[in-house]
């Protein structure tokens, strides 16, 4: 998957921020996400109009609508939900698919070590 230096930066910076808070505290803090998927969605528009804007919201409601039942059935934490949704909006529809089926992987892995 081939990403702008514009989305890469953000996403990483964003992993590394909600690794570090979920490890020491077990929550992914709303304060981050909300921000994320606000500024995710500023940058669509900004760099790709309309249309970027269009993609990247379809992409949070995507990533973040495909791991809601495992918040619904206690699988996840609403943090998760919410971080892969910003990450869904900063890769954007459709590329916010290949995110969520990397996230579904490494938490299957994570899981497996646990």
């Amino acid at each position: 998957m081939n990403a702008p230096l514009w989305v890469a930066l953000p996403v990483v910076a964003l992993a590394a921020l909600a690794a570090q808070a979920d490890v020491r505290t077990r929550r992914i803090p709303n304060a981050l996400t909300g921000p994320a998927i606000g500024l995710a969605l500023l940058a669509h528009l900004a760099f790709e109009g309309p249309a970027g804007l269009k993609s990247s919201a379809i992409g949070m409601l995507v990533a973040g609508g495909l791991l809601l039942p495992g918040w619904l059935l206690r699988f996840m934490g609403a943090g998760d939900v919410k971080l892969v949704a910003a990450l869904g909006a900063w890769f954007a529809f459709p590329q916010a698919l290949l995110v969520t089926l990397f996230s579904f992987i490494a938490g299957g892995v994570v899981a497996l070590v646990v």
